[in-house]
């Protein structure tokens, strides 16, 4: 009893402007039997804890990422920057943009490229020698992009998703996780895909996902500049 009224007060303690809880939802809400902490050990921002045998709550410290949800079998936690809605709107996007062939990256990812593409373009002149203009220097194009703040937001329904809006394939960017404060987002992440494409496989779909920490240069907009 001491661990369901710890977790009937947890949930109740996270809901917030990031992320809604559906308390009627969770699997020891339902049974009262199973001990299911999934969405504790895949919170990456230490919002969801478990201390010293105790389940505790740091709302602040919640970053909306969405590895928590993700990693609920019942969707009892339900992400709000970006909605599920908003998300796969902006899948749509991307699959359009690259015809075909969308990228999921988390942020540590995006602002590696952005950093490397600017230092290319100092090196090669941009705003130097050469007289070329700011604005055709390369960069990502944001169009083709699904940025978010770790691939732990990333779940079986998108990646089906992905497929069901007739992308090729798809890829997904990671930073590298060692020593990332999202780590367990990343780990999960993986499994995910695997889930994901032995899912699709059993109804005959061959649809497959890269994990990649290189960012592809088909989102760069001068890719033949570098």
């Amino acid at each position: 009893m001491a661990f369901l009224d710890s977790l009937i007060n947890l949930l109740s303690s996270i809901e917030s402007d990031k992320i809604a809880v559906h308390d009627e939802r969770c699997v020891v809400m339902r049974n009262r039997n199973v001990e299911c902490l999934r969405c504790v050990r895949a919170c990456t921002s230490g919002a969801l804890a478990l201390e010293n045998g105790e389940l505790k709550v740091h709302p602040e410290k919640c970053i909306g990422c969405g590895t928590c949800a993700s990693a609920c079998p019942t969707s009892a936690i339900e992400v709000r920057t970006p909605t599920d809605a908003e998300l796969t709107c902006v899948l749509k996007r991307s699959i359009v943009a690259t015809k075909g062939h969308p990228v999921i990256a988390c942020e540590k990812a995006v602002r590696a490229a952005d950093k490397r593409l600017a230092d290319a373009a100092k090196l090669q002149g941009w705003r130097g020698a050469l007289g070329l203009k700011a604005k055709d220097a390369p960069a990502l194009d944001e169009a083709m992009l699904v940025e978010v703040p770790c691939l732990g937001r990333v779940d079986e329904s998108l990646i089906a998703a992905m497929a069901a809006y007739r992308a090729l394939d798809g890829t997904l960017v990671c930073a590298h996780c060692e020593g990332c404060e999202h780590e367990p987002g990343g780990m999960q992440v993986m499994d995910v895909i695997e889930s994901a494409e032995a899912l699709m496989g059993a109804f005959g779909s061959k649809f497959s996902v890269e994990f990649t920490d290189e960012m592809p240069s088909r989102l760069t907009t001068t890719a033949s500049a570098l």
